[in-house]
């Protein structure tokens, strides 16, 4: 019975133990897995932010591009004039 007692308070202690070092290693590691979520959120703004500037700056390109062709047809359509002036 003594023996059993003896089991029973050893695997007390080293439960305790364990759960020492456990809440040791979480207090270490708590500022570092904060850091890393506020990274995530940075991260994830950041990401957000692209996206935005992708989207702005392809509508850009489609306005420039539509620009480019309306030159470029109203050139061709002055050019065109010019020729039949001349004939």
């Amino acid at each position: 019975m003594k023996l059993k007692q003896a089991g029973r308070e050893y695997l007390w202690t080293i439960s305790q133990e364990c759960d020492e070092r456990i809440l040791k290693i979480q207090k270490r590691e708590r500022p570092e897995l904060d850091n890393l979520k506020r990274e995530i959120i940075r991260l994830r703004d950041l990401v957000s932010q692209l996206r935005e500037d992708k989207i702005s700056l392809e509508t850009q390109v489609e306005h420039l591009t539509q620009s480019v062709k309306d030159e470029h047809d109203k050139f061709r359509i002055e050019a065109d004039a010019k020729l039949f002036v001349n004939i």
